[in-house]
């Protein structure tokens, strides 16, 4: 009893790679015999053939617009490379500049001295404001 429901899904398996087997069949034939360069084949999948050009031809400008940007960003790496080490040697020389000893050889030339007292804070109280104000 069991038996007869595999038999007729065994058929319907056999029937189903029989029907794929003939469609490529059918599809190496089309090719090989040159049949799909008809007129009448081209008319019928004209919008079919156009689609696939279309797709053809954006699929050329995405690669050609992927290697510009490649270009691109290879340029834009060197050139923060080169900023990068020109800060780095910009830096390098601020902090040389800036030690006090530089610094005072720089006033020297100018003709000024170095103070050896060290500076006083002034404090200014609300009632010299007031007084400052006043005048």
């Amino acid at each position: 009893m069991n038996n007869r429901p595999l038999k007729e899904k065994e058929k319907q398996s056999d029937n189903t790679a029989q029907v794929a087997g003939k469609k490529v069949l059918g599809t190496m034939f089309l090719l090989l015999s040159g049949k799909w360069m008809s007129r009448d084949y081209i008319f019928k999948n004209l919008t079919y053939i156009l689609f696939l050009v279309m797709l053809l031809l954006m699929y050329i400008a995405y690669g050609y617009e992927a290697e510009r940007t490649v270009r691109r960003l290879y340029k834009v790496d060197a050139e923060l490379k080169e900023l990068k080490s020109e800060y780095t040697t910009t830096f390098s020389k601020l902090e040389v500049v800036k030690q006090q000893s530089k610094v005072a050889e720089n006033i020297k030339e100018l003709g000024l001295k170095e103070s050896l007292v060290p500076p006083k804070k002034i404090v200014v109280t609300d009632e010299d404001k007031k007084e400052w104000f006043k005048k």
